[in-house]
């Protein structure tokens, strides 16, 4: 019976892992469920983390509890006492390193950088805290590197044990890339990678493209590039890097006009959502004319040009089941025709949400409500003629 209870809950508590309210209270019942519930608490903190003074000392204070005697002693040698002292130092009751599952390293970086420590000792308590982290008994399910990220992770012994398994990896491309090198060797696992680009100065990115190459089974591929510059030779590798995964992508999210038509090899996409800086200019349309999406259920396009995407959901075989259309513009009537035409055509099970405003002449649509009642558009319609209508 107690260990049928224990198994009950851990189902239960498995449903309210991202309710950190109820996973709390529920510490409080009685010592069974405290224990169940501690490591789901634990398993992923970035997810309860708020960047405050508070939080940020309480995290370093539980990390602190944690490391070996002779962690402790390298810090106090190299005048770092403030920090360690003998009368913060307890044991907790639980291992609570042990459950983390999420290596999020924004935040220790951030927990790092808010004690008052010379700067040349913060690689030396940046190295102690790593080692309690990346341990022979950790097998981690997410890793995420922040930006300008350049300590070498992979050559810690403990590495190859504690991400060969890596699920899910986040970075931003302005990291060292002889990290990522090093990661592909040990990495091959990872189903999803998420890419952000928050400046680029063209620099060889050969660790990335590296780490992508390597993956067996790939299934979701995700860009976020909030830059102001461009970038096509690296789009240009990034392509024929992810053209490699075509047979397992499922999901894909691009934040770049394509170069080249590497869409054409995606043939089992369910999702795909690109979104095109409002800054850039879309230079080829025809990159994503007479492409095969016979598996695509879902299309998301922000500020992608009429015609592109209308290409799209005319390379579809009818199962669409939500388009969703971004646009700060306002589209032209004519072009709007053209736009409904397709989706009426080629998707029969739509349902469109649509976040910008598409100004509709009714005059020149005098049907069209009923076909938006019949189809499920939701397209949010203006008596106001559009100009030079």
């Amino acid at each position: 019976m107690w260990r049928f209870n224990e198994d009950l809950l851990f189902l239960i508590f498995e449903k309210l892992k991202n309710d950190k309210k109820s996973l709390y209270s529920c510490l409080l019942v009685n010592r069974t469920w405290c224990v169940t519930a501690v490591p789901f608490l634990w398993r992923n903190p970035s997810q309860f983390y708020y960047a405050t003074d508070n939080s940020k000392n309480i995290l370093y204070n539980v990390i602190l509890l944690h490391l070996s005697e002779e962690s402790r002693v390298i810090l106090k040698n190299q005048g770092m006492n403030n920090l360690i002292t003998e009368t913060t130092y307890q044991r907790p009751l639980f291992d609570y390193i042990s459950f983390w599952k999420y290596l999020e390293l924004y935040i220790l970086e951030d927990v790092i950088s808010s004690k008052m420590i010379e700067k040349s000792n913060a690689p030396i308590l940046r190295n102690e805290i790593l080692k309690l982290f990346i341990n022979k008994n950790t097998k981690f399910i997410q890793l995420s590197i922040p930006r300008y990220f350049d300590y070498q992770l992979h050559l810690i012994p403990e590495a190859k044990c504690c991400f060969s398994e890596l699920g899910f990896f986040h970075c931003d491309v302005k990291i060292d890339q002889n990290i990522l090198e090093g990661l592909a060797k040990i990495c091959k696992s990872i189903k999803k990678i998420t890419l952000y680009i928050t400046a680029y100065d063209n620099t060889d990115n050969y660790g990335i493209f590296k780490l992508i190459e390597v993956q067996k089974s790939l299934n979701e591929f995700c860009l976020f590039d909030i830059s102001s510059s461009k970038h096509e030779s690296f789009y240009k590798s990034l392509e024929e890097s992810l053209i490699k995964h075509a047979d397992t992508v499922q999901y894909l999210r691009i934040s770049w006009n394509p170069t080249t038509r590497f869409l054409s090899y995606f043939v089992n996409l369910l999702y795909l959502e690109i979104h095109k800086p409002y800054f850039r200019n879309w230079n080829d349309p025809n990159n994503l004319k007479n492409l095969s999406l016979p598996n695509l259920k879902i299309l998301k396009v922000d500020y992608v040009p009429l015609i592109a995407t209308v290409n799209l959901i005319e390379n579809t075989t009818g199962n669409l089941s939500e388009i969703s259309i971004h646009c700060d513009n306002v589209i032209h009537y004519v072009d709007c025709k053209i736009l409904i035409q397709a989706i009426y055509q080629n998707c029969p099970n739509i349902r469109i949400s649509q976040k910008g405003i598409i100004l509709i002449d009714q005059q020149e649509f005098p049907s069209k409500g009923e076909l938006i009642k019949e189809k499920k558009l939701k397209l949010k319609a203006s008596a106001r003629p559009v100009d030079g209508v």
